[in-house]
């Protein structure tokens, strides 16, 4: 005589995805003026990761490190402009989550501005007798400005009234 015998067992498989942070929220380009205060932006809802899992931050590329300078502390990204530049720079952003990643790019456009020009070599002073002749000052590097050719700097000799006394 034989005998089948089955045996039914119930088992509850429980499967964890771990699936990669994606793009929720892009960051946009934008368009600064050259010499513009810093820009901070909060990055903590550009990234989500459907797992719950945390999502770590870095800068992966900046293009253009001679026009902006990065700075990321947890989700503040500062944007720091460099003095009297501007063009454009891309700037990448990775999140991480479990070993998956994941890229935002945006692109930063710094304007230029045309600088006024400033006094790079002040006049120094000068004394002459009454009825002396005519002194002539060198105006050629009292002047200076970043933006343009020296050179095309305009100059004039505005008269004011001497004092009495």
């Amino acid at each position: 005589m034989k005998f089948n015998t089955v045996k039914q067992h119930n088992a509850t498989v429980k499967l964890i995805a771990d699936n990669p942070p994606i793009v929720a929220n892009p960051i946009a380009n934008f368009i600064v003026d050259e010499d513009a205060p810093d820009t901070i932006l909060d990055l903590s809802n550009v990234f989500v990761d459907s797992d719950g899992t945390a999502i770590v931050k870095t800068v992966l590329v900046n293009s253009n490190g001679q026009l902006v300078t990065t700075n990321l502390v947890d989700n503040t990204l500062t944007l720091d402009y460099q003095s009297d530049r501007f063009g454009t720079a891309d700037i990448t952003i990775r999140g991480t989550s479990g070993g998956k990643t994941v890229d935002d790019t945006f692109t930063v456009t710094v304007n230029p501005v045309d600088d006024a020009p400033v006094v790079a070599n002040a006049i120094a002073n000068v004394t002459v007798n009454e009825n002396a002749p005519n002194t002539t000052i060198n105006l050629s590097n009292v002047f200076s400005d970043i933006d343009n050719d020296t050179a095309a700097i305009s100059k004039a000799v505005v008269k004011t009234p001497l004092p009495t006394y």
